[in-house]
C-alpha cells in the first residue's frame, strides 16, 4: 500500500499523488488567443484583419462567409430537437407532509 493511502486505496484526506499539482501548460486556446491579438506591421491585430476578410468574402457573395458573419454578429438561430424513445417511464406519486 502507498504511503498516504488508506486501506481501500484512497488518498487520506488533505494527500495527493501529485504534490507538486499538475503541471502547467498552455493551452492551444490560449496559444491562439495570443496569437490573435498580435498586431501586425500594419497596426492592426490579427483578429481584426481576419474579420475583415470574412465580411468582404460575405459581401462578395460567399454563403459560407454570409452565414459566419450572421452567426457571429447575431448568434445562431435556436434549432428543434426531436426525441424519440421506446423507454417507458413510471412516475411515482410524491406526497410531502408539513412538518408542524
Amino acid at each position: 500500500m502507498s504511503e498516504g493511502r488508506d486501506a481501500s486505496g484512497r488518498w487520506e484526506p488533505g494527500r495527493s499523488g501529485n504534490p507538486g499539482g499538475r503541471p502547467s501548460s498552455q493551452s492551444l486556446n490560449a496559444a491562439i488567443r495570443a496569437r490573435l491579438d498580435e498586431r501586425r506591421e500594419d497596426g492592426i491585430t490579427r483578429a481584426e484583419r481576419i474579420a475583415q476578410i470574412l465580411v468582404d468574402m460575405a459581401e462578395q457573395g460567399d454563403l459560407r462567409a454570409i452565414r459566419e458573419v450572421i452567426d457571429r454578429a447575431e448568434g445562431r438561430p435556436n434549432q428543434a430537437v426531436a426525441l424519440e424513445s421506446n423507454a417507458t417511464i413510471e412516475l411515482l406519486p410524491i406526497t410531502f407532509t408539513r412538518p408542524d
